[in-house]
């Protein structure tokens, strides 16, 4: 991968995450603010792909999670999964992606996608 292309900011991210388990944003707030960090960050670039122990996998996982709230929804109980990702030390970012894979997919897709629905259905525009 290009070493030119720049990956999205963490303490960008961790402030956003930050808000959104204070209330100041909703989970969609996040997640069209997460499409526009990405926008900003990746404007002229189709793909996006770091290997598994370049240190811009870990924000570009984390914005890509985020930016995807609207068919693939994530809830504050995530937050600090997300959060210790973002803290991942140099050289241990597979292991950390790794443990947020897994701590993510102890909801299934269809257990996710019924707690949104009761959760979010109000906040949907």
């Amino acid at each position: 991968m290009d070493d030119k292309i720049a990956a999205p900011d963490r303490d960008e991210l961790r402030e956003l995450l930050l808000a959104w388990r204070r209330g100041d944003l909703t989970f969609y707030e996040v997640a069209d603010e997460a499409e526009a960090i990405e926008g900003r960050t990746w404007q002229n670039v189709d793909v996006i792909e770091f290997a598994s122990d370049d240190p811009r996998r870990i924000p570009t996982e984390v914005v890509s999670l985020l930016s995807m709230g609207h068919v693939a929804p994530l809830f504050v109980e995530d937050i600090p999964h997300l959060l210790r990702c973002l803290d991942a030390p140099t050289g241990r970012e597979e292991e950390y992606i790794v443990e947020l894979s897994r701590q993510l997919d102890k909801w299934s897709e269809p257990e996710r996608s019924d707690l949104a629905e009761k959760r979010y259905r109000t906040l949907a525009g």
